[in-house]
């Protein structure tokens, strides 16, 4: 959703500079911070450390694969 409304602002962004010079890098960016924010309190995301190499994300992946093996079907 956020993306199609900065795909519409976009263009004119350019157009706010004129107003104040960091505005344009405002209007991006702190949306863009939010959601980051937003995003780290999910569920899936609260208190765990992210993944920083692909190592530990095919690891991740793997105990993912295992622990929907255990759960019996329904």
């Amino acid at each position: 959703m956020s993306a199609r409304v900065f795909s519409l602002v976009a263009p004119f962004t350019s157009k706010l500079a004129a107003a104040w010079t960091p505005l344009p890098m405002l209007t991006l960016g702190v949306p863009s911070l939010a959601a980051a924010a937003l995003a780290l309190s999910l569920a899936e995301t609260r208190r765990r450390n992210l993944p920083t190499a692909m190592e530990d994300v095919k690891d991740l992946q793997v105990v993912q694969i295992l622990a929907t093996l255990d759960k019996p079907f329904s």
